[in-house]
């Protein structure tokens, strides 16, 4: 009461400033009409949500005439935005549209009866996220794998502890290692084929990559649980098939019948013992002994590794390693029963045995003469020209090619020539396969070399069984000279690839690792390729792979040219120093020629010059450093490449497995 008394006289003082016409009569009825309607448009005149442009259009719809026109949902919506929500909820009930309905109910506060109407209306998006937020994980879940929405069904199986249906979830969102994670703490065989799900579904999508290291582990945790559940085949198919052959070798050897395929894989695996086992329940005792000496050999026990290669009827190794122990007169034997004439008569003759040595050499004359025969047409074998085919001679070769060689390869095509002969492709007519048949001119050996010498190198290169390496079939000497039969591998060589463009970081890595494996697995069976350039570096299309080729070629041709020469034989740009000086080689030798020929890979061009500069250079001069021709050359390929090509064969990486190693680290930083 205070206030409004004390408000009076103000008022009043007011009142009294308006004019004297508004104060009287008609004038104060239109004051009092004025502020009447601003009052009234103040409280009723304004929308309550929609703004002062939206109220002008709603304003003039007709909301009773879209009703009768059956359009509800534009109606309700209308009503909602002038705040008459019940209206609109009894139009979006009338017409149907649950998730209009939903949507204001949930604005209104009212979850309940929107979770109702959005399971009811299979909303399963919004159900999901309604049920998530009141805590209903696996009805949450349920309605998210329903909308598709596998990731945030994936999440709520497993906060809500169901993790299968979490993992399964997750491999549908190609997310391996997370569903990996919660299958590895399972044990069921229904975790085992989600994990065998998780392995196959990263091989499909990234054919040809090597597993990541949880995928790695799913491999085994699956085939534990498949061991357990008592499905060996499961386990051995999904371990082959993900290339783990730690796991599958194991599961071949104790838990399936033995079949060839097992052992060929153990062997593959280098579990030779595991390979010899299956073979022995096979019945196959050769491929047992053979097994067993390879493990032997790894062990560096060479009298048990000889004494399994001879009951493996392998005379040849075995006469090898019986010489290396120093039973001269058994390896003698055994280089005669497997047709090594040359050798068993040396060695015979370090024992004193003369008796047997000329025995043998008589032999080595009747068969020499058995081979050159007055009908042998023999002027092709008097040429002792160095240099390559005369254009001419090699177009007369290419148009006489022998249409059957050796009695049993059919020429195709000819596939390429130069000073080292010519390469056809030619059909095995015994064993019905291409193959790549060479003949070597005979101006590369003049009258120097015997037919068994050529032989004998080549049955040791015949021994190289390795995926980088080009397998040699056959070799011998017929009417057109002597040949090699090889692998046809279809592809291009590594000197003309570089010509055509250059070759990624990764790229020269990658090839340099698979040329480390394929002279490691030489120079374990000590040989020595002594003469590795890129042009015997062959690409193959269908492998996706380096393969080398003409192993042992070049020993033969440097033991008929010492007769004559002091030079080794090898290709000047890329032999070692000691290889220069004719002195005796060994793999690091082939270190060496590897360091040119990375060095060549990388910048495109020879490490030195050809011709007699090379030799000078090789002996002399210190090599470039890469990073002068390549600014992204990384340091440490860069340092490896300049240890090759140390002039000192002691200065350089002394084994391929320690080559193997540092282009491994170059690889990871990569």
């Amino acid at each position: 009461m205070d206030f409004f008394r004390q408000l009076a006289p103000k008022l009043r003082e007011v009142w009294e400033t308006f004019p004297h016409f508004l104060r009287e009569g008609p004038g104060f009825y239109l004051l009092a009409a004025v502020v009447a309607f601003l009052t009234w448009f103040a409280v009723f005149g304004r929308a309550p949500r929609s703004g002062g442009k939206l109220s002008a259009r709603l304003a003039k719809v007709d909301l009773k005439e879209l009703v009768r026109q059956g359009n509800f949902l534009e109606a309700g919506r209308h009503y909602e935005a002038r705040g008459k929500s019940g209206k609109a909820l009894e139009l979006y009930r009338k017409g149907k549209h649950r998730a209009e309905e939903a949507a204001l109910l949930l604005e209104l506060g009212k979850t309940e009866q929107a979770k109702k109407v959005a399971r009811d209306a299979g909303l399963h998006a919004l159900y999901g996220e309604l049920c998530k937020k009141s805590g209903e994980l696996e009805a949450a879940a349920i309605a998210f794998e329903r909308a598709g929405q596998v990731y945030p069904a994936a999440q709520c199986y497993e906060q809500a502890g169901q993790p299968l249906r979490a993992a399964r979830c997750y491999l549908a969102a190609h997310l391996e290692s997370r569903a990996v994670a919660i299958l590895g703490k399972l044990e069921s065989e229904e975790a085992a084929a989600l994990l065998e799900d998780a392995v196959r579904s990263s091989l499909r999508r990234m054919p040809g990559s090597a597993l990541s290291l949880e995928l790695a582990g799913a491999v085994r945790r699956a085939a534990q649980l498949f061991l357990a559940a008592g499905k060996a085949e499961r386990a051995y198919k999904l371990a082959v098939d993900a290339g783990d052959l730690e796991v599958a070798v194991p599961i071949a050897r104790d838990h399936l019948p033995p079949t060839e395929d097992g052992a060929i894989l153990a062997a593959r695996a280098g579990a030779h013992l595991a390979a010899a086992e299956i073979w022995k329940k096979l019945g196959r005792g050769r491929e047992e002994a053979q097994q067993r000496a390879e493990h032997h050999l790894r062990q560096g026990q060479r009298l048990e590794a000889a004494k399994y290669l001879e009951a493996a009827e392998e005379y040849g190794p075995a006469a090898e390693l019986w010489a290396s122990t120093g039973d001269l007169r058994r390896a003698a034997d055994l280089y005669t029963r497997s047709g090594e004439l040359g050798l068993a008569a040396d060695l015979f003759a370090r024992v004193g045995d003369e008796a047997s040595r000329r025995a043998l050499l008589t032999r080595i004359q009747a068969r020499s003469l058995a081979t050159l025969d007055d009908n042998e047409p023999t002027s092709r074998f008097d040429q002792t020209d160095e240099s390559p085919l005369p254009a001419a001679n090699a177009a007369a070769a290419a148009n006489t090619a022998p249409i059957l060689a050796a009695g049993r390869y059919r020429m195709e095509q000819e596939l390429g020539r130069g000073g080292m002969g010519v390469v056809y492709q030619a059909e095995d007519t015994v064993l019905h396969r291409a193959v790549a048949y060479k003949v070597l001119p005979p101006h590369l050996f003049g009258n120097q070399v015997h037919p068994e010498q050529l032989l004998i190198e080549a049955r040791a290169a015949a021994r190289l069984s390795h995926p980088n390496i080009v397998q040699v079939f056959d070799a011998g000497r017929d009417e057109n000279g002597f040949f090699v039969v090889m692998e046809l591998v279809r592809g291009k060589p590594l000197d003309r690839m570089l010509q055509e463009r250059p070759l990624t970081l990764k790229g020269v890595v990658v090839i340099g690792q698979q040329i480390c494996a394929a002279l490691g697995h030489a120079h374990e069976r000590r040989l020595v390729h002594r003469d590795l350039k890129p042009s015997n570096l062959l690409w193959s299309d269908a492998d996706k792979r380096i393969k080398l080729t003409d192993f042992g070629l070049a020993r033969v041709l440097e033991d008929s040219r010492n007769h004559v020469h002091t030079q080794a034989a090898g290709t000047p740009s890329y032999m070692s120093p000691e290889q220069i000086r004719g002195e005796p080689v060994d793999p690091r030798s082939d270190i060496y020629a590897f360091g040119c020929v990375l060095f060549e890979l990388l910048c495109r061009r020879p490490l030195f010059g050809g011709g007699a500069r090379s030799i000078h250079q090789h002996l002399n001069e210190k090599p470039q450093d890469p990073r002068d021709l390549r600014k992204d050359c990384p340091p440490q390929l860069a340092e490896l490449i300049l240890r090759c090509l140390e002039k000192d064969a002691s200065q350089r990486p002394q084994t391929t497995a320690e080559l193997s190693k540092a282009l491994q680290e170059v690889a990871a930083r990569l």
